[in-house]
């Protein structure tokens, strides 16, 4: 039987899938329309419609339509590029992180089922880090910004007739966060009184789930729906604090150590769209998806001994989101498919709290992907361009002027750059024995 579980091909997949995992997900900042290159290809519009491994974090129900043993692989290139100007007086500042590569491998099998498959994976929402120059005006704002998610799921999808299609996922989640910043018991902008903290918080342990749901089609026509419930997150990490020689003096010390706990609340995310299939060869869906940031009221933080760093927490302001995706397929030749698509997305930031560890203003993107099958071997490239609406907050847009606050001039954009492959083994060795169907 091609899909038990003691064929072989299910243990060699899955150590590709375990070596693929060596490659950490990062993703720091709010999230970036979608995961897959199939998926950045479309405008990320490739929730009803999908049908491969991304669909462990898309819309599980999508699982439903793989059959074999299947393993994917798809890495992901963000260049961020960002300009901040605090003042007329002040350089502008660019991000000087070169680039962020994020993975993203799943393995599945329906064992033989005829409506069954089941799917694990990792996976990072794609995003971005941040790299300042150390005494740069931007200093008491950011320096450096990695903040990291990773979900390692199982799922499975399940189509108990041809017009439906459900499916669910359970994982755990890792985060981590290295952060770098600056700041001064003087408002004076002297490098020399400040203090360097550097940040280092890794932990496992936190619970999400996905489930998804698939309608048609209908002559062509299908809906499709997902959601994923809010994830409440207790990060606990240390804090390096480099000290200037007066501080150093007064505690005796010239690094001061703590331990600390950051609590987080990862929001609940809804994803429905629509799919017409007007020719087999070609295709066109449009999404929406509202992502609730706004659960997020506060940014705390607790230090274990208190002494140099009170606890705190900060108001954030986020707002909930809508964004909204429309792209498709067209298959131009045999197997050898053409795509293109757009996307918009709202900011959960008011403008106010803008700062260059945080830039997120709304976002508009043009895609355009390439697909090519080839017995069994589906290789997938996408390229995405992102433009950011420029903002500026003035001294009277901020609550209180002071040396740290968001005040200044921001701009950015990203390039994505994706490449995507999927192995279905059981095609590729059908083929080799000559036993494939045409």
């Amino acid at each position: 039987m091609a899909g038990s579980r003691k064929n072989p091909l299910w243990w060699i997949a899955a150590l590709v899938c375990a070596l693929a995992s060596a490659g950490t997900a990062r993703a720091s900042g709010f999230y970036t329309p979608d995961v897959g290159a199939k998926t950045v290809g479309r405008g990320a519009a490739w929730i009803t419609g999908v049908d491969d491994l991304t669909a462990l974090y898309l819309n599980p129900a999508g699982l439903a339509h793989i059959r074999g043993v299947n393993f994917m692989l798809v890495n992901n290139i963000d260049i961020f590029h960002t300009a901040y100007r605090r003042s007329p007086l002040e350089p502008t500042v660019r991000n000087e992180n070169p680039a962020d590569i994020i993975q993203f491998a799943a393995l599945s099998s329906n064992f033989g089922l005829r409506n069954w498959t089941f799917a694990i994976g990792l996976y990072g929402p794609y995003g971005v880090s941040e790299r300042y120059d150390l005494d740069g005006p931007q200093r008491y704002q950011a320096v450096e910004i990695k903040r990291g998610q990773v979900y390692y799921m199982i799922g499975f999808g399940w189509a108990p007739a041809e017009w439906l299609r459900v499916g669910a996922g359970a994982g755990i989640g890792e985060f981590s966060e290295e952060d770098t910043y600056a700041f001064t018991p003087f408002d004076d902008s002297q490098p020399q009184n400040d203090i360097i903290a550097n940040v280092k918080i890794r932990q496992i342990g936190n619970v999400m789930y996905a489930a998804g749901l698939q309608l048609g089609p209908f002559n062509g026509f299908e809906l499709g729906f997902s959601y994923q419930p809010p994830t409440d997150v207790k990060l606990k990490g240390k804090i390096k604090a480099y000290l200037p020689g007066f501080y150093a003096a007064a505690l005796g010390e010239d690094v001061y150590r703590d331990e600390m706990t950051v609590y987080l609340n990862f929001p609940q995310i809804i994803r429905f769209g629509a799919r017409q299939r007007f020719t087999p060869r070609f295709d066109l869906e449009l999404d929406f998806v509202w992502t609730g940031w706004s659960r997020f009221k506060t940014q705390k933080v607790d230090f274990k001994k208190a002494e140099l760093m009170d606890d705190f927490e900060v108001e954030t302001g986020w707002q909930d989101t809508w964004d909204v995706r429309f792209g498709g397929d067209y298959e131009l030749f045999d197997r050898f498919f053409v795509r293109a698509g757009t996307w918009y997305d709202q900011s959960a930031t008011p403008v106010q709290n803008l700062e260059p560890g945080a830039i997120e203003m709304p976002r508009w993107a043009a895609n355009v992907g390439l697909g090519y099958t080839w017995t069994g071997i589906t290789l997938d490239l996408a390229y995405s361009h992102i433009w950011m609406k420029e903002a500026v907050v003035h001294p009277d847009d901020v609550p209180e002027v002071e040396i740290g606050d968001a005040r200044g001039r921001y701009a950015a954009s990203y390039d994505m750059f994706v490449i995507g492959l999927n192995f279905n083994f059981n095609e590729i060795i059908a083929t080799f024995r000559g036993t494939r169907q045409p």
